[in-house]
C-alpha cells in the first residue's frame, strides 16, 4: 500500500476538533508533525485509502476500538516515581489537613489520579503517604488511578518499571518498596 498523502491543513483542523471533544485533548499547530505522524501510521494500519476514509471509520465505528488506539498513540507518557516532588509536600502538608478537618472518622478518603500513565504517580502517592502523612493509620485512605489509554494502565497494572522509572526514588524506599526482577 502507498504512503497515504499528508492531511491539508482543514483536515488538520477538523481533525483537532473532532479529537478535542471526543477526549479533551488539544492539539495546538506545533504538534502537527507529532500528529500527521500518528494519523499516517493509523491510515496505513486501518488500511484506509485517505484521510477523509480513515476519519469516516474514527467517527463512525461503532464499537469505538479505533478511536481508542488512536488515542493510545496519540498521548505521551513522560512519568517517573516522585516527578514534580513539590505535589507530594503540598498534598501532605497543605491539602490532606484540611480534607481531614472536614471529614468525620471512618469516611474514606479518596485520591484519584489522573493521568497515571504507567502508574509512577499513584503509586509515589501510596509511598509518601505512607512514609510521611502521620494521618495514614487514622483514615481508609484510596488512591484510583486513570487513565485515557488503555494500554499504558496494563503497565501500571504490571507495575514493572525501569531504571528510569526509579531515578528518583531515594535508596531506603527502594530497597522497602520495590523488588528488583532482572526485567527492563
Amino acid at each position: 500500500m502507498p504512503e497515504p498523502t499528508a492531511i491539508t491543513e482543514a483536515e488538520f483542523q477538523k481533525f483537532k476538533e473532532f479529537f478535542y471533544r471526543k477526549t479533551g485533548i488539544s492539539f495546538d499547530d506545533s504538534k502537527r508533525y507529532f500528529v500527521d505522524r500518528r494519523l499516517s501510521d493509523r491510515i496505513q494500519a486501518t488500511k484506509s485509502e485517505d484521510f477523509r476514509s480513515y476519519f469516516m471509520l474514527l467517527r463512525f465505528r461503532a464499537s469505538g476500538e479505533e478511536c481508542q488506539l488512536l488515542t493510545n498513540e496519540m498521548t505521551v507518557n513522560e512519568t517517573y516515581f516522585f516527578r514534580e516532588d513539590h505535589h507530594f509536600d503540598c498534598l501532605v502538608h497543605s491539602i490532606l489537613p484540611v480534607i481531614t478537618k472536614r471529614k468525620t472518622k471512618g469516611e474514606p478518603i479518596r485520591i484519584w489520579c489522573m493521568p497515571s500513565s504507567s502508574g509512577e504517580e499513584p503509586y509515589s502517592i501510596a509511598i509518601t503517604l505512607l512514609e510521611r502523612w502521620p494521618g495514614i493509620n487514622d483514615w481508609d485512605v484510596e488512591i484510583i488511578a486513570s487513565d485515557i489509554d488503555t494500554g499504558i494502565l496494563n503497565k501500571a497494572r504490571a507495575g514493572l518499571y525501569s531504571e528510569r522509572s526509579i531515578r528518583n526514588v531515594p535508596a531506603h524506599l527502594l530497597r522497602k518498596y520495590f523488588i528488583k526482577t532482572g526485567h527492563d
